[in-house]
């Protein structure tokens, strides 16, 4: 570094300034934890030239600025420059050992997102809300994302950045915004069917040469509500004829390595007590009757070993336990026959998420108090079940409303002359 207070055109240099050989400028400071540290340019002030294949960057005294300001705000100036792919790394890292494998496998999706675009690289002090914005409505418009998808990447952002405010290495979250406010919700809306959908949807499945395989699954499941992993996690043992229930305590999981796994229920909520009606019950008889048993009984664990099961009611063709992802087949293909061959068939989605959304919805229509259809459901929230009562049609309105009224017996009781009359 040059010993004197002059530049190479004559120019004062300020207190920690400098010039190097190869003419770059450099500012030496000392941070909050009173480490030394430097920053470079090849640019002392705003109008000096850059020169001739350099990478066009802030001035010197533009940084020492910055710098300054971070410093009394007691921001972390090295932190600042890592970029947004390390910070969202960093994050994930910190939070993967709380996870389930498929949240983890959905984080790093994002992650690879990140890792791909030129915004990934950004240093996380350079990233303004606008250039947020501007970068998930890129992975809309000109990327093609879905809607899930970018909520996903933002799923790791915003908290990411959230980390990094509370680190002291920037000041505000740049994705502390709506995400509607810039991108367009295409999701497919998941609408539940209706009775008349249902029961034509069930008797198509019911009487297929193929698809007649999957007719008690699919029954089971629009007719008790249960998350298709739940579902897949039945057991003999879960079964009570006797007082016509079924429990749900465990969820079928399967890791990206095919190793299956066990875990407890979404929610605390989750573990409850499904009601068994009698064609649910000649529904689980056939099923038990119908199963092949596989010469030895698999045997699935949770990773931490508090969670084991064995006598699993469905299997898939290669004589496992079923897992959510066949099951989503089935269904897929299923219902793409269904809406192919029969006239008048709904164009709703048909997924088991849509059997669970059908369950509960025909219970608000039939007068299922709010508490009872959360417990059966699983729901944390009552606000979740609430919700469903909020998607009544207007002619299910009108007729409950005169059915439920006229049970009153009111009688108004008029003479038949009206005072007008003489």
């Amino acid at each position: 570094m040059a010993k004197n207070q002059k530049d190479s055109q004559g120019r004062t240099l300020q207190d920690g300034e400098g010039q190097l050989k190869d003419g770059r400028y450099v500012y030496t400071y000392r941070d909050n934890l009173n480490k030394q540290k430097k920053a470079y340019s090849w640019t002392l002030l705003p109008s000096d030239r850059i020169p001739k294949g350099k990478k066009k960057d802030k001035c010197l005294r533009d940084k020492e600025k910055q710098i300054q300001a971070d410093l009394a705000a007691g921001l972390s100036v090295s932190g600042k420059k890592q970029t947004v792919y390390e910070l969202c790394c960093a994050y994930v890292a910190l939070k993967a050992p709380m996870m389930r494998d498929n949240t983890v496998a959905n984080y790093k999706t994002s992650l690879n997102i990140i890792e791909s675009e030129p915004f990934g690289h950004f240093k996380i002090g350079d990233v303004t809300k606008t250039i947020a914005r501007q970068f998930l409505s890129h992975l809309q418009n000109d990327e093609g994302r879905s809607y899930s998808s970018i909520q996903n990447v933002r799923g790791v952002l915003r908290p990411a950045f959230e980390m990094a405010v509370e680190d002291d290495y920037v000041r505000n979250n740049p994705f502390s915004f709506e995400l509607k406010e810039v991108v367009k919700n295409d999701t497919v809306h998941r609408d539940a069917l209706n009775a008349d959908e249902l029961r034509m949807f069930l008797e198509y499945i019911k009487n297929h040469k193929h698809y007649s395989q999957y007719y008690d699954m699919f029954y089971l499941q629009f007719h008790t509500g249960m998350r298709v992993s739940e579902m897949c996690g039945l057991t003999f043992s879960d079964i009570n004829f006797g007082a016509h229930f079924l429990t749900v305590e465990r969820q079928l999981q399967r890791k990206r390595t095919m190793e299956l796994y066990l875990t407890p229920p979404k929610t605390v909520s989750g573990a409850r007590k499904v009601p068994l009606t009698p064609d649910v019950e000649e529904c689980l008889h056939h099923i038990i009757k119908c199963r092949k048993t596989p010469l030895n009984e698999p045997e699935v664990r949770s990773d931490d070993g508090t969670m084991k099961a064995s006598g699993f009611l469905f299997f898939d063709k290669e004589g496992k336990p079923m897992v959510a992802q066949t099951v989503e087949n089935h269904y897929r293909w299923a219902s793409k026959a269904f809406k192919r061959d029969v006239e008048g068939a709904t164009e709703k989605m048909i997924s088991s998420h849509v059997a669970r959304h059908t369950y509960c919805s025909l219970r608000v229509k039939e007068g299922m108090q709010p508490v009872t259809l959360q417990k059966i459901m699983g729901h944390s929230s009552i606000r979740t079940t609430l919700g469903w009562y909020t998607h009544i049609e207007e002619g299910d309105i009108i007729t409950e409303a005169l059915t439920l009224m006229s049970k009153d017996g009111s009688v108004m009781g008029y003479d038949e002359k009206c005072d007008t009359d003489e």
